[in-house]
């Protein structure tokens, strides 16, 4: 809980301009992307069994958190997204389970 509150107290500072969780095109800089998918793993009990397969989960992770942040910074969305226990995985690998 605690992860989803600062990201969207983050999301707050942003449209705010508070801070520059944001950079470049609406993305995060990697050590935010690093601490979220630190937080994602702790409270979803994630564990991969490689360096390989952590890597792949951290790239997938960073995508789906990038789209994530820019649907949820558009106002004309009548929804907002969240991390949840599928960030890791590609929509594919959804579909399939």
């Amino acid at each position: 809980m605690i992860n989803i509150f600062y990201l969207f107290f983050s999301f707050y500072q942003v449209v705010k301009g508070k801070n520059n969780f944001l950079v470049n095109n609406n993305c995060l800089d990697e050590v935010e992307e690093w601490k979220q998918f630190s937080l994602f793993e702790q409270k979803y009990n994630k564990n991969y069994e490689t360096l390989i397969e952590l890597e792949k989960r951290f790239q997938i992770f960073k995508e789906n958190l990038q789209q994530i942040l820019i649907h949820n910074l558009d106002k004309e969305r009548n929804f907002t997204m969240c991390i949840n226990q599928f960030t890791d995985l590609t929509s594919d690998e959804i579909r399939e389970k």
